[in-house]
C-alpha cells in the first residue's frame, strides 16, 4: 500500500511539474517572442553568365514579291507553297493568246520587210549593172573619139604637106614665068629661037598647072579635115550621150539605194516591232528572280491579275534570319557579333547563333531597335514566320557574386544578417548586369547571408534567417 502511495504521489508531482513548465514556456513565448523567421541567401563565388532574353521570329534573308509584268488570266501554276525554285524557273503562266498573235503578225511583217529588201537590193544590182555597161560603153566611144581625133590629125598634117607642096610648086611657076617672059624679050630681039621659047612656055604652063594640082590636094586635104573633124564632134556627141547615160543611171542606182536603205530601215522596224511582241509575250510566262522557296501563293488559277497584284513571296534559300525588337537601353551592351542561343519555341533545340547587325533607327512608338541574328546550323529548324527564343548572351565573368534583384534596396543597399541573426543595411556597387539578378562588385563576399525580400525586415532587426537556394548564373538553355 505504501508503495502504491508513493507512486502515486510521484505521478502527481510530475504532472504538476509539467504543468509548471508548460505555463514558464508560454510566458516567456509571450514576453519573449522568437524571432521572425526570414528566407536569406547565401553569396558564393561561381563562374556567370548574362543573359538578355527575347522573342524573335524567323524570316529568310531576302524575299521578294513576285508581279506579272502584263496583266491577263493565270493559266496556270507550276509551283506551290513550299516549293524551291531556281533562278529564271518558270512559275506560273498567264493568258499569251493575244500577245502571241501580235507577235506572229510581227513576224510576218519582218518578213515582208526582209523580201522586200531582197528585191530592192536585186533592182540596186541591176541597175549597178546598168551603170556598168553604160561606162563601157563611155570608154568604147572614148577608144573611136581618140582613132577619130589621130585621123583628125593625120587630115590636118596632109593639109600642111599639101600647103608646104603648094608653096613650092608656087615657087617654081614664078621661076617658070621670069623664065619665060625673059625668053620672049630675047626672042623679040632675035636673041633667042623659037624652040627656046617653046619650051620656056611649056615649063611656065606645067608649073600653073603643077600649082592648081597643089591648091586641089589642099582643097581636098582641108575637105578631109572638116569630115575628120565632123566625125570628131560626132564621137564626142556620142561620150556625151553614153556619159549623160551614165549620170542616169548613177542616179537611178542612188535612187535604188534610197529605197533599199528604206527598206532595210522598214526591216529593223520591223525586228524592233518584233522583238517588242516577243518580250511582251515573254511577259505572260512568270519566272523566279533569284533562288529560293517559295514562302505564300495568295491567287488561284483562273484569277484575272493586274501589274500590281502579287503572285508569289519567295524567301532566299540558305540561313535563316531571327529578328527581334529589344529596348534601346538593353541594345547598348550588344554588339554585331554577339553571340546566341535559338530556341524555336516549343523545341529542346538549342542552336548557336550570333548578331549579324543592329539596327540604328530607334522606333518612336515602342522605343526599341530591330536585331538580327543568323543560325550557324539546323536552318530547317527555322521556318520563316516560326517564334524563337533568343538568349543573348551579353557578358561572361569567371568569378562573380549574383544576388536576386528582389534583395535590392534602393538600389544600391540589401539586408545583411549575421550568425547571430542580426540585420544590418550594407551600401553595395553593382555591375551592369539584366535579367533577374544583380552582379554585385564590391560591399559584400562569399559566405554573406542577404534577406531576399526585405520588405517586411528593417535595418538593426534580429531575425531567425531561412536559407533559400543560392542565387546562380543565368545558364545559357
Amino acid at each position: 500500500m505504501l508503495r502504491k502511495y508513493m507512486k502515486q504521489n510521484l505521478l502527481k508531482n510530475a504532472i504538476f511539474a509539467l504543468i509548471i513548465l508548460g505555463v514558464l514556456i508560454i510566458a516567456y513565448r509571450i514576453f519573449f517572442p522568437a524571432p521572425p523567421a526570414v528566407e536569406v541567401v547565401q553569396l558564393i563565388e561561381q563562374p556567370a553568365t548574362q543573359i538578355l532574353g527575347v522573342v524573335g521570329r524567323s524570316s529568310p534573308v531576302e524575299s521578294v514579291n513576285v508581279r506579272p509584268q502584263s496583266p491577263g488570266n493565270i493559266v496556270e501554276f507550276l509551283v506551290d507553297e513550299g516549293s524551291v525554285v531556281a533562278v529564271g524557273q518558270t512559275l506560273a503562266l498567264i493568258d499569251a493568246r493575244e500577245s502571241m498573235a501580235a507577235l506572229a503578225r510581227a513576224n510576218a511583217d519582218v518578213a515582208a520587210a526582209n523580201a522586200d529588201v531582197s528585191a530592192r537590193a536585186g533592182d540596186v544590182a541591176g541597175r549597178q549593172g546598168d551603170v556598168a555597161r553604160q561606162l563601157g560603153e563611155v570608154s568604147a566611144r572614148r577608144g573611136e573619139l581618140a582613132q577619130r581625133q589621130s585621123d583628125l590629125g593625120a587630115r590636118r598634117a596632109d593639109v600642111a604637106r599639101f600647103q608646104a607642096d603648094l608653096a613650092g610648086k608656087q615657087a617654081n611657076a614664078t621661076l617658070a614665068a621670069r623664065d619665060f617672059n625673059r625668053t620672049q624679050i630675047l626672042a623679040n630681039r632675035g636673041y633667042a629661037s623659037q624652040a627656046a621659047l617653046d619650051s620656056a612656055r611649056a615649063a611656065q604652063a606645067s608649073a600653073r598647072a603643077g600649082v592648081e594640082t597643089g591648091r586641089a590636094a589642099i582643097r581636098s586635104g582641108q575637105a578631109g579635115v572638116e569630115a575628120a573633124l565632123a566625125s570628131v564632134r560626132s564621137a564626142q556627141g556620142s561620150i556625151d550621150a553614153a556619159q549623160g547615160a551614165v549620170s542616169a543611171a548613177q542616179a537611178s542606182v542612188s535612187t535604188a539605194g534610197a529605197v533599199a536603205r528604206s527598206a532595210r530601215a522598214s526591216v529593223s522596224a520591223a525586228q524592233a516591232s518584233a522583238q517588242e511582241a516577243n518580250a511582251r509575250a515573254q511577259r505572260f510566262a512568270i519566272v523566279s528572280p533569284m533562288a529560293g522557296t517559295i514562302l505564300s501563293r495568295p491567287v488561284d488559277p483562273g484569277q484575272f491579275v493586274d501589274t500590281a497584284t502579287t503572285l508569289f513571296t519567295i524567301g532566299s534559300g540558305g540561313a535563316p534570319e531571327i529578328e527581334t525588337e529589344i529596348d534601346e537601353a538593353s541594345v547598348d551592351s550588344l554588339r554585331v557579333g554577339t553571340q546566341a542561343i535559338l530556341s524555336p519555341t516549343g523545341s529542346r533545340l538549342r542552336i548557336p547563333a550570333q548578331i549579324t547587325e543592329i539596327s540604328p533607327e530607334v522606333d518612336r512608338a515602342t522605343g526599341g531597335r530591330i536585331v538580327r541574328l543568323v543560325p550557324s546550323a539546323n536552318f530547317e529548324a527555322f521556318p520563316p514566320g516560326r517564334t524563337i527564343d533568343v538568349n543573348m548572351i551579353v557578358s561572361k565573368r569567371e568569378r562573380a557574386l549574383l544576388l536576386p534583384r528582389t534583395a535590392l534596396i534602393g538600389g544600391n543597399s540589401v539586408l545583411r544578417v549575421d550568425n547571430r541573426g542580426q540585420v544590418t543595411r550594407v551600401q553595395i556597387t553593382l555591375l551592369e548586369w539584366g535579367g533577374d539578378q544583380i552582379a554585385i562588385e564590391s560591399g559584400l563576399k562569399a559566405g554573406d547571408q542577404i534577406v531576399l525580400v526585405p520588405a517586411s525586415t528593417k535595418d538593426k532587426d534580429r531575425v531567425r534567417p531561412t536559407r533559400v537556394a543560392p542565387a546562380k548564373t543565368d545558364d545559357v538553355p
